[in-house]
């Protein structure tokens, strides 16, 4: 058993190494920035062990952990000037091409449920798209499918190397690129950076709960024995105190709280006459 999830994290990495001098500079900043990047990881937490296990379940390189990292800092809140919103920052076209709802009540690119499933998605379809190469699916990510592949044809044409840092590709697409590879660099041996990196919880501590329709954000919070803002910063895609009409009917709350949450649900489940018991996801 891992005894921190940055641990966990390294266990599972899949890109292959690169040495190069840009690296070394990516590497350099995050040691003078090393502050910025534990207070990015540490609210990471309570998501980022649920995160590793979607990753392990469909055999995904575990780098991917940190690509909020640099995309929002671990903050679903985080909002960019061209209107990319969450933990993975999908503009509102890429996040619709995924199946993010957006609208006045729910926004999925927000939830830390939704848009991680629709990131891993993506990630996934980047990958067979660049045949297996993982850093250009990165440079993708980062510019969208069009740019790289383009990148790669003129390359091809001139007979020139088609690898991630041979591409004409925007200056920062392949910092971006540089930057992941240095965060990984750094979490496999942040003594040897002189970086103190936060010990995360490495086992899952939350659990997604069936609510079987319409719920008051507050009522639930009572329920579950937490408080209005702990059911808000666990389920930032709602954009109102309660859950959505048309769904998603279900809420992340602390593992701790869901059999007590489960165990309410239940009841007001037979009060109500609805047939359906709740569930306990734990996923």
């Amino acid at each position: 058993a891992f005894t921190h999830a940055i641990e966990r994290m390294s266990s599972g990495f899949q890109f292959p190494e690169l040495r190069h001098p840009r690296l070394d500079r990516q590497i350099a900043w995050y040691q003078r920035n090393s502050n910025s990047l534990r207070n990015s990881l540490n609210r990471a937490d309570p998501f980022i062990a649920w995160i590793l296990d979607q990753l392990e379940a469909q055999q995904l390189p575990t780098e991917l952990a940190l690509i909020p990292v640099i995309e929002s800092g671990y903050q679903p809140s985080a909002l960019s000037p061209n209107r990319a919103a969450g933990l993975w920052q999908f503009i509102p076209s890429t996040g619709n091409r995924f199946g993010l709802e957006q609208n006045r009540w729910y926004d999925g690119r927000r939830d830390v449920v939704d848009s991680t499933q629709a990131a891993l998605e993506y990630f996934a379809f980047l990958r067979d798209e660049f045949d297996g190469d993982w850093l250009l699916a990165l440079a993708a990510y980062n510019s969208g499918e069009g740019t790289v592949a383009r990148a790669i044809q003129r390359n091809r044409q001139r007979g020139l190397p088609t690898d991630v840092l041979s591409l004409d590709l925007p200056q920062h697409t392949q910092e971006y690129v540089l930057k992941l590879l240095a965060l990984r660099d750094i979490v496999v041996a942040p003594g040897h950076y002189g970086i103190k990196l936060p010990e995360l919880e490495a086992t899952t501590q939350i659990a997604l709960i069936e609510t079987s329709g319409k719920m008051d954000l507050g009522q639930a919070a009572s329920m579950a024995g937490l408080s209005l803002a702990d059911v808000q910063r666990l389920n930032p895609g709602l954009r109102r105190t309660t859950t959505p009409p048309q769904g998603p009917h279900r809420l992340v709350v602390p593992l701790a709280a869901a059999n007590r949450f489960a165990a309410h649900l239940t009841q007001r489940a037979a009060t109500i006459d609805v047939a359906e018991p709740p569930t306990i996801a734990q996923t």
